[in-house]
């Protein structure tokens, strides 16, 4: 399992999602702009060395490649504990008030489910990119049809 830090609603709330790796400890990631899913090290990409990341299909730069699925469990998560936060401080303005006006908080709002990111299978093949000497795994297809380099952005034409 990969752990990252997604999601921080303040200076003192942190929610850890726990990312699954491949049995090669790759990591899945989608473009954001082509929709193209490709996998990387977590520990290439975050290396210091690595300023962006290219997508490998397009070629272009995007701020994240998380996929939706870790997006969804983030807005959850946040989702749920930003209702629990509500309901403890309603439940505090309801002790607070006396006299003739009365206030009862008697239903929470629904949980959103919290699924674990769970690994998918996909038919990714392993290419080495000449230019930085790093592992990617990708569709067969793009692979043979040429690909950028993700730590580069060089385009490799897939001849071997």
């Amino acid at each position: 399992m990969w752990n990252e830090k997604r999601i921080c609603m303040s200076e003192e709330m942190v929610f850890q999602i726990s990312v699954p790796t491949d049995e090669e400890g790759f990591v899945l990631l989608e473009c954001p702009l082509c929709g193209e899913l490709f996998k990387l090290h977590p520990g290439d990409y975050q290396d210091d060395s690595v300023f962006v990341v290219y997508c490998p299909a397009c070629g272009l730069v995007s701020d994240s490649y998380v996929t939706n699925d870790v997006i969804e469990l983030g807005l959850a998560m946040a989702e749920n504990y930003a209702n629990d936060l509500i309901m403890k401080e309603l439940k505090k303005f309801e002790k607070k008030i006396k006299g003739s006006i009365s206030f009862k908080v008697s239903k929470k709002p629904n949980r959103k489910p919290e699924l674990p990111v769970m690994l998918t299978i996909e038919a990714f093949e392993k290419k080495i990119y000449p230019c930085c000497k790093k592992e990617v795994k990708m569709k067969p297809i793009l692979k043979m049809s040429g690909s950028y380099c993700p730590y580069c952005g060089v385009m490799d034409y897939g001849f071997e």
